[in-house]
């Protein structure tokens, strides 16, 4: 059978019993005209081959081979640390060190004396208002205890992080 007497002639669906008309047939060709065909020499792409633009395949087995022998000298020197001499490997070696905090009340910004243990924002923010009313510094600790809010009890709790001020015969020898 030709071309044109296949164009020609009625086709039969194999899932319906009757024939299908010319202008059906012409649809159903048109539809496999649209699809995408694979032909046998194109490739049928592949998760794998997209790595193929990145390592050749004998870089890849290289990549593997040194990653296993790192794994195997990591795993062997974990055993001879371990089993042979009896050392834990220790993480942790530095001794703790409290660093200690120690805030000059003159110069110190709010946000340093709201670390003290007992001050607040409010109470640190208070400290510097009052230390700017007095021309920006304090004579000496006890002047603490004009900030609304600090009484003797809250200047002893204070008294280990400030820093130590000179005394008043001191100020006056400069």
């Amino acid at each position: 059978m030709n071309s044109e007497q296949r164009e020609n002639s009625v086709e039969t669906a194999p899932s319906v019993d009757r024939k299908l008309t010319k202008s059906e047939t012409a649809i159903a060709h048109r539809a496999l005209e649209t699809q995408p065909t694979l032909h046998a020499r194109e490739p049928i792409y592949k998760v794998e081959d997209r790595w193929r633009g990145i390592l050749r395949y004998r870089d890849q087995i290289t990549l593997a081979v040194c990653c296993t022998i790192a794994m195997l000298a990591l795993g062997g020197y974990m055993f001879w640390n371990e089993q042979v001499t009896h050392q834990v490997i220790e993480i942790d070696r530095m001794p703790h060190v409290e660093t200690p905090l120690q805030i000059d009340v003159n110069s110190a910004p709010w946000t340093e004396f709201a670390l003290i243990p007992g001050i607040g924002e409010q109470k640190a923010r208070e400290i510097v208002r009052v230390r700017n009313e007095l021309g920006g510094a304090f004579a000496d600790e006890n002047e603490l205890l004009k900030v609304e809010g600090i009484g003797p009890k809250t200047l002893d709790v204070m008294r280990p992080y400030l820093v130590p001020m000179p005394d008043a015969s001191a100020r006056a020898e400069r």
